[in-house]
């Protein structure tokens, strides 16, 4: 006989009590707090100009990475003319730097030295930093920009390549602000968001080659928001997607990133006969790094391929691309992680993955599926890479989406169990 005293765990009372769970969840509200939040910003911004500070003190050895390289090569565009004759070189085929791309080595050129770089790519953090909180705050609450602030200024990854010479700081901004412009896009439909969205893919695929990926799963989003219009209902958006709209959307932002892509896609054609021409391409097909340049002019990229697949039965490539697939997992969590730890961020990045998912799952919005798709791309593609290459600076577009939503998951959780953070 069943007592009064003791709570039911019936199977049934369970799956009511997660029912009122996830029903209360998605009918919190964003709580506010403006004191709290500028007082946060502050204190964020504070503490990336310390810990950019102590990193800028201590000395980087560039020969030991692509810093080196970087250097060599904005040296060489300085004499040359700078960056209007390092267009003109590109949009002529003249320009031979087939692995790293020009943007960034442009904005090296104008004093292409150690200090200058380093102190180049901490402006651009800094001022990553400043856009994407404010951007944040226009979309969310001064509360949850304020926490985002912060874990974007404590973050390792961020400080850390806010103070290198090399290009990935720019692809933290990109990836953040074309994330953010493809949510107003959702939120409010305007041609000015896919031609921002178009501009900004293709500076993002001047600056390094992982803007290929970013433009197909922007595309890839435009057709699911589509279908996925006929199928399902957001939590927040429930605006229908017409064909017309779709197709819209997706030639004006491919004609777009075509026209700012134009010098480096101009050069890969003429120089190498394809617009996406990256030398590491041949890095695909080996087993350990070998050098990129060497390999691609012993064979073409198809004999490349083809030699690997003779090579390799299906069970090897399965079970490479499943170890790498394992290892990048644990990139992308210790990828979240603060300032000054090294692989025990993990730790930190596990409990910011899941506030970040709290948000996706419990108050879901088409743009949570971009965040999907980008996520999916990278990993798998960066998983068949790892033989050759680990880090986290493959990953580095997702950076400030996740922790955004890891902020939006704090600050739901706030609302949840009634702490107060809404005065003020």
């Amino acid at each position: 006989m069943k007592t009064h005293l003791s709570p039911d765990r019936s199977p049934n009372s369970r799956t009511s009590l997660v029912s009122q769970l996830i029903t209360r969840l998605r009918e919190i509200k964003p709580v506010e707090n403006r004191r709290a939040g500028w007082t946060l910003i502050a204190i964020g911004v504070l503490i990336f100009i310390i810990l950019c500070g102590r990193l800028l003190s201590i000395y980087d050895d560039p020969s030991d990475d692509d810093q080196l390289a970087f250097l060599n090569t904005a040296s060489e565009v300085h004499d040359a003319g700078g960056i209007s004759q390092l267009i003109r070189d590109l949009y002529e085929g003249r320009f031979t730097e087939a692995n790293r791309h020009p943007l960034y080595i442009g904005l090296l050129s104008i004093y292409p030295t150690l200090e200058f770089g380093r102190g180049l790519s901490a402006m651009l953090g800094l001022s990553t930093l400043g856009l994407l909180t404010w951007l944040t705050a226009r979309h969310t609450t001064l509360l949850t920009a304020g926490i985002f602030c912060v874990l974007l200024a404590i973050n390792m990854a961020f400080c850390q390549f806010s103070t290198r010479v090399v290009c990935d700081v720019l692809m933290i901004l990109w990836g953040g602000v074309i994330y953010d412009i493809a949510a107003r896009d959702v939120a409010s439909p305007r041609l000015k968001w896919s031609l921002l969205i178009g501009g900004l893919l293709g500076l993002a695929y001047l600056t390094k080659g992982t803007g290929v990926p970013l433009v197909v799963g922007v595309v890839l989003w435009n057709v699911l928001l589509y279908l996925g219009s006929h199928t399902t209902r957001f939590a927040q958006e429930k605006r229908d997607y017409t064909i017309g709209r779709t197709i819209q959307s997706i030639v004006f932002i491919l004609a777009v990133w075509l026209i700012v892509s134009s010098p480096l896609l101009s050069r890969n054609v003429k120089r190498y006969g394809s617009p996406l021409y990256n030398v590491n391409t041949w890095l695909l097909f080996v087993d350990e790094f070998e050098q990129p340049v060497e390999l691609s002019e012993r064979m073409t990229v198809g004999e490349a391929g083809r030699g690997y697949w003779k090579s390799h039965t299906i069970s090897d490539m399965v079970k490479r691309e499943m170890t790498g697939l394992a290892w990048e997992a644990f990139i992308l969590v210790r990828m979240l992680g603060p300032f000054p730890l090294d692989d025990s961020r993990v730790l930190f990045g596990v409990p910011l993955l899941i506030f970040g998912l709290a948000t996706v799952i419990y108050q879901p919005k088409p743009i949570h599926v971009l965040l999907v798709i980008w996520t999916c791309l990278l990993t798998v593609m960066f998983a068949w890479y790892i033989p050759i290459a680990a880090g986290e600076r493959f990953l580095l577009p997702l950076l400030a989406p996740l922790l955004a939503h890891a902020a939006e998951g704090l600050v739901l959780l706030s609302g949840y169990t009634g702490t107060k953070l809404s005065s003020g």
